[in-house]
C-alpha cells in the first residue's frame, strides 16, 4: 500500500517512478538504471531500509536517499542518518507537499552535484590542455631563445670579423712591400752568385721565408677583402659546382675516394652564391676533411634542401678524430691552427666564413672527438625560374 501510495503521488508530480517490494529488488534495479533519488520505508521484508540504504551508498553513492520510519523509530532514522549518509526523513503518515518539497530539494541537490562533476571533468580537461599548451609555449621560447643565441653568436662573430679584416687589411699593406724589397734583392743576389759560392743556402732560406710571408700576405688581404675573388651572387646550380672541383683533388692526389650524395637526385638544386667562391670555400673544406680523414677515405659531400626554409645546404663531413669542444669556437678565427707548425697558417676556415658571408649565407661546424667532423654552408635557395 505504502509502495502503490508513493508511486501513485510521485507520477501525478510528473517524476518518472519506479518500484520494489523489497531492499535486494531494489539493488537490482540500481543495476539497470541511473536513480536519482530513492525514497525507502524502514521496514521491509529481507533487509531493513538502514541496512538497504547503506547498501546503495556503496553502490551509488550520487543517489539521494530518503527514509520512511514511524514516530517510535525516531533512533533508528538518527541511526540511517549516520550509517546510510540519509538526506532527510520522513514521519508516516506523511504529508503529500512535505514529501513534494523534499522530493524537490533532494533532486536539486542531485542535479547540483552531476552539474559540478560535470564542470570539473571539463575544468580538468581544459587543465590538461593548458598543461600541454605550456610545454608547447615553453618549447617554443627555448627554440627561439636558442635561434637567439646563436643569432647573437653569429653576429658577434661577424663583428670580430669585420674587425680583423679591417687590421689585417692595415697589415698585409704594410708587410707586403718591405715583403717584395727583401725578396727580389734575394733573387738578385741569387742571380750573382755562382753554384757552391758561400751563403748561397742562406739565400735560399730567405728566399723560401719570403715566399712563406707573401702568401701569407695574400691570405690576410683575401680574409679582409673577401670580394677580391671576383663575381656577383647569381643562381648557381650547386650541384655541378660541386662536382666541377672533383679534378683538382685528382691532379693534386688528394682524390681518396669521395662518397657524394644528395637528397633529390632527380632535380638540380639551384642557390644564391658566386661560383668561384663557392669553388674556393669547398677547396678548403675537402683539403681539410681530406687531411683529417683516415686512410680509408670515408669524405662524403651531402648536398640538400636545408631543414630551414628557403635555404640550401653543402655539408662536407670526414671520419677523423674530430674537434675537441673547447677548440670548436675558436676555428673560424684567422691564425688559429691546431696544425704541427709549418703545416698550415690557420686562414683557410676563416677566409672560408668571409668568402660564404659576402654571398649572405653562413658556415657552420659540428663535431664529436672520435666520431669525425661536419662544415655546414648555407646559402639562400634560388629558383632556377
Amino acid at each position: 500500500m505504502i509502495v502503490k501510495a508513493l508511486t501513485r503521488t510521485l507520477t501525478r508530480a510528473g517524476h518518472k517512478v519506479v518500484s520494489a517490494s523489497s531492499g535486494e529488488r531494489a539493488l537490482e534495479l540500481f543495476r539497470d538504471c541511473e536513480i536519482a533519488l530513492v525514497v525507502s520505508d524502514n521496514r521491509m521484508p529481507g533487509m531493513s531500509g538502514v541496512e538497504f540504504l547503506e547498501k546503495l551508498m556503496e553502490m551509488s553513492p550520487d543517489t539521494v536517499r530518503i527514509l520512511l520510519t514511524g514516530h517510535a523509530d525516531l533512533q533508528v532514522a538518527e541511526e540511517a542518518i549516520n550509517r546510510a549518509g540519509v538526506f532527510q526523513f520522513l514521519i508516516k503518515p506523511w504529508d503529500n507537499a512535505a514529501l513534494k518539497n523534499v522530493i524537490r530539494s533532494g533532486l536539486r541537490q542531485y542535479e547540483l552535484k552531476k552539474e559540478n562533476e560535470k564542470l570539473l571533468a571539463e575544468l580538468q580537461v581544459k587543465n590538461r590542455e593548458l598543461e600541454e599548451l605550456n610545454l608547447v609555449l615553453e618549447a617554443r621560447v627555448e627554440e627561439r631563445t636558442q635561434q637567439l643565441r646563436e643569432s647573437q653568436a653569429r653576429l658577434f662573430q661577424a663583428e670580430k670579423m669585420s674587425a680583423l679584416g679591417f687590421f689585417a687589411s692595415g697589415v698585409a699593406h704594410e708587410i707586403n712591400n718591405p715583403l717584395c724589397s727583401i725578396l727580389a734583392n734575394t733573387q738578385l743576389l741569387l742571380q750573382v752568385k755562382e753554384n757552391g759560392d758561400e751563403g748561397k743556402e742562406e739565400l735560399r732560406e730567405i728566399e723560401n721565408a719570403c715566399i712563406r710571408g707573401r702568401e701569407i700576405v695574400r691570405a690576410l688581404q683575401m680574409f679582409a677583402h673577401p670580394e677580391s675573388v671576383g663575381g656577383e651572387v647569381q643562381i648557381t646550380e650547386v650541384v655541378g659546382e660541386v662536382r666541377r672541383i672533383f679534378p683538382l683533388f685528382k691532379s693534386a692526389g688528394k682524390f681518396r675516394g669521395f662518397k657524394v650524395r644528395m637528397k633529390n637526385e632527380e632535380e638540380p638544386i639551384y642557390a644564391r652564391a658566386n661560383p668561384r667562391k663557392l669553388a674556393q670555400v669547398l677547396v678548403n673544406l675537402l683539403t681539410n676533411a681530406v687531411q683529417a680523414s683516415n686512410e680509408n677515405g670515408g669524405v662524403e659531400i651531402e648536398i640538400g634542401k636545408s631543414e630551414e626554409p628557403g635555404m640550401v645546404e653543402i655539408t662536407v663531413r670526414d671520419n677523423g678524430p674530430g674537434i675537441a669542444p673547447e677548440v670548436l669556437p675558436h676555428i673560424f678565427e684567422p691564425f688559429f691552427t691546431t696544425r704541427n707548425p709549418g703545416e698550415g697558417i690557420g686562414m683557410g676556415l676563416a677566409i672560408s666564413y668571409e668568402l660564404v658571408r659576402s654571398m649572405g649565407g653562413r658556415i657552420a661546424a659540428e663535431s664529436r672527438p672520435g666520431r669525425g667532423s661536419g662544415f655546414r654552408i648555407i646559402l639562400e635557395e634560388a629558383d632556377d625560374e
